[in-house]
């Protein structure tokens, strides 16, 4: 075996690969119209000689023909991905998952956290549903961590936004206590 130095030319031609290896870009298809100029330009003279100006090798001509011709198709309009939920979703907030179709017909899960609804709260940052006030309790606003107690006199059935007052002839003398 002949002695290869790694210098551009050989790198290039493929005849020294001890350090060559495939470059991956994996990209949403649908948002490849927002990452597709980007990719042109990478590919681009211009991009070429940042690469080269920045100490690494450049791609031969005929790699950079295959990405330009991936590029023109716009990605492998097949290939697909698993969208993943958030590993947390902070106090007050639900994870909340919406299943949709894709551009290309593909079934496809979005995956965002959502504030609590009135009547409901969370008080830690898992990515989990909210619960209901329990009874005698309250959550006015959407994005509650906790829910509030009713004054006396007052009373709340479980998931409730607000408290009202208690009918004539029956009393809450205790706060957060009753729920009729």
């Amino acid at each position: 075996d002949a002695l290869i130095l790694p210098t551009a030319y050989a790198i290039m031609d493929g005849s020294y690969e001890v350090f060559t290896r495939s470059l991956f870009m994996t990209v949403d298809n649908e948002v490849w119209p927002m990452v597709k100029k980007f990719m042109e330009f990478g590919f681009s003279d211009s991009g070429m000689a940042l690469v080269a100006d920045a100490g690494y090798v450049t791609v031969n001509s005929a790699l950079r023909a295959k990405m330009q011709y991936r590029i023109d198709k716009q990605g492998n309009p097949t290939a697909d991905y698993v969208t993943l939920p958030p590993d947390e979703c902070k106090n007050g907030t639900e994870l909340n998952a919406t299943p949709y179709l894709n551009a290309y017909g593909t079934p496809k899960t979005k995956y965002e956290c959502v504030d609590c609804t009135p009547g409901f709260a969370k008080p830690d940052n898992r990515p989990i549903s909210c619960s209901p006030c329990d009874a005698g309790t309250f959550a006015s606003t959407s994005g509650q961590s906790k829910c509030a107690f009713c004054q006396a006199g007052e009373f709340a059935k479980a998931g409730s936004s607000s408290c009202l007052p208690c009918p004539l002839n029956t009393a809450g003398g205790i706060a957060w206590y009753g729920s009729l």
